[in-house]
């Protein structure tokens, strides 16, 4: 995929990919050299805040869906890749103001910001623990990234704690349960290569989210 965008003048600048600025192939590595941005990658803001809130969730999955879009409409698909791929972007924003981004502070309060998908998986996506609430989500769901992603921004501290003691096989994908329901079915009819699904699962999680926030009397 990495030389398929090298090799076309528009995926190699697409807005939303890193710029690759330098690309050396070897029988035993591969050495990519990316352009310098102000961001911040996905799995660093999930360490420090464990799972996302509802109000935060859609927003910040809506964003990386868009990203994916954009490269569908150019016949790129994106369906198979890791949180370790994904890059929150920030134009023109200092060292101290991204680190407040890391907080607990509402993504509705975070300076102008956009997703960027790498095509390349880096080193960390090889080498992370087959423990891993991302690996676990990832094999349960039949290895359908994207609804595998929605667990592990929302469900992440959960699972984490349930590996831990071993117990991940009794926990259910939610404690909601509309969530647990939507991810079950996702099992037997997502298909990673149909946008509609990924619409429509955004749509019921907006549905279910909303109530989460604003709970019915």
């Amino acid at each position: 995929m990495l030389n398929r965008k090298m090799s076309d003048i528009y995926l190699k600048a697409h807005p939303s990919s890193l710029r690759t600025r330098f690309l050396l192939c070897e029988s035993d590595f591969t050495f990519v050299v990316g352009e310098r941005f102000s961001g911040i990658s996905l799995p660093t803001l999930m360490a420090h805040r464990g799972s996302l809130d509802p109000r935060d969730a859609p927003e910040l999955i809506g964003q990386i869906d868009r990203a994916l879009t954009h490269f569908e409409s150019f016949d790129f698909g994106m369906h198979d890749f890791s949180p370790w791929q994904i890059d929150l972007y920030f134009k023109d924003v200092p060292p101290d103001e991204l680190k407040k981004c890391l907080s607990r502070a509402p993504l509705a309060n975070w300076p102008a910001w956009d997703v960027k998908i790498r095509v390349e998986k880096p080193t960390e996506s090889f080498i992370e623990s087959a423990c891993s609430p991302w690996r676990y989500l990832y094999d349960r769901l039949d290895q359908k990234t994207f609804p595998a992603l929605i667990l592990w921004l929302t469900e992440s501290d959960r699972f984490d704690w349930a590996l831990t003691i071993g117990n991940e096989d009794r926990e259910p994908f939610s404690w909601n349960p509309q969530i647990n329901s939507l991810m079950d079915s996702a099992i037997q009819f997502f298909d990673p290569e149909e946008p509609k699904h990924r619409k429509r699962m955004l749509d019921l999680l907006h549905k279910i989210f909303e109530k989460e926030i604003r709970p019915e009397p």
